[in-house]
């Protein structure tokens, strides 16, 4: 790694362990749908996800961003500024849904986002890059039957579990 690298490193995948494995884990076989792919804690969640056996939905924006998300092993990638999200969704989950989730933009793009959701899905609320919180309602968390989850990743108070993370 460069030292620019090595110096983003603990934030980015702190933050993606705390939402894939401890948190909202996600599942060799599932889906994972990385909102903000291109970011900081987005590309390690799609790295990390990939590592973990899930297949990796990266939502970035522009052609330099996407193509960024498919050199770091996204399964399929989505420019949210020109394509239509949930309709791409429907199609690379066969009109499944996805399984989780992750968040670390909030805003509109994750409402949107939500639509795409799988029953027994969950999101991972990781930040708010948009401005503001994804908004929830919870009429329809409880008739499609998914969860969300808030991550706020950080050093945990037993030495030996943060040894292993």
């Amino acid at each position: 790694m460069t030292d620019e690298e090595a110096g983003g490193f603990p934030i980015a995948f702190r933050t993606a362990y705390a939402g894939l494995v401890e948190r909202a884990p996600v599942e060799p076989g599932q889906s994972l749908l990385v909102l903000g792919a291109a970011g900081n804690s987005g590309a390690a969640a799609v790295q990390l996800g990939k590592a973990l056996g899930a297949t990796v939905i990266a939502v970035a924006g522009g052609r330099s961003k996407t193509e960024f998300c498919a050199r770091h092993g996204a399964d399929h990638v989505i420019d949210h500024r020109t394509e239509d999200l949930t309709a791409r969704v429907t199609e690379i989950t066969g009109e499944r849904g996805v399984d989780l989730i992750y968040d670390p933009v909030g805003g509109e793009t994750a409402a949107t986002t939500l639509k795409s959701i799988a029953r027994g899905g969950r999101i991972a609320v990781i930040g708010l890059a948009a401005g503001t919180t994804v908004p929830l309602d919870s009429a329809d968390i409880l008739l499609r039957t998914y969860s969300a989850v808030g991550v706020l990743a950080g050093p945990d108070k037993d030495p030996d579990v943060e040894a292993a993370v």
